[in-house]
């Protein structure tokens, strides 16, 4: 009798949960949500609990229109996470938290101070 022996690794089958979700997420905002609060809003990464009963989702977007594209996400919740639930294979959708995701401008803030140093010669 042959064994298996690979076994997945449960934080390699949650990353592959986050990238997964992360994309449909993706998806679902270009193709299914028409609100102009979440144009140009980029999903930046998804993290999910252990047992996918919460997403924390992170986006970007510029800067001045983070409370605007908030607001959007929040009023498509419901909607975003029916979308979820029909496109993904899992029991049950998980629920969906949206938030800024800061990394962003402080990678620019960074960028900014760089250029900014005059470094002699």
């Amino acid at each position: 009798m042959t064994r298996n022996t690979h076994q997945s690794h449960p934080k390699t089958d949650i990353r592959k949960s986050d990238e997964q979700l992360r994309e449909i997420l993706a998806i679902i905002l270009v193709k299914e949500i028409n609100d102009p609060r979440v144009e140009f809003v980029t999903i930046t990464g998804v993290d999910l609990n252990k047992d996918r009963t919460i997403a924390d989702v992170y986006v970007s977007t510029e800067k001045d229109r983070y409370d605007e594209a908030l607001a959007g996400l929040r009023s498509a919740k419901g909607r975003i996470r029916s979308l979820v639930a029909k496109a993904l294979d899992w029991r049950d959708a998980p629920k969906l938290r949206f938030s800024i995701d800061p990394s962003i401008d402080e990678g620019e803030r960074i960028d900014r101070a760089i250029l900014s140093e005059h470094v002699p010669e």
